[in-house]
């Protein structure tokens, strides 16, 4: 939530290249969190088997 916050401030400030690295920088630590195995998502619908980050579905 820190990079989101820092994210909304360099907005308001008008500074959008800060703001967009903000935002890279913590959709980096998510990817991290997912390869490492400390961040788990769940398929889309209830029952799927699928593997939902092979299909680009993030819940």
């Amino acid at each position: 939530m820190a990079y989101e916050k820092d994210s909304r401030y360099f907005l308001e400030k008008g500074e959008l290249v800060k703001a967009f690295e903000c935002i890279v920088w913590a959709w980096a630590w998510f990817e991290i969190g997912l390869e490492v195995g400390k961040i788990a998502i769940r398929p889309a619908h209830a029952g799927k088997q699928e593997n939902s980050r092979k299909n680009g579905e993030i819940c």
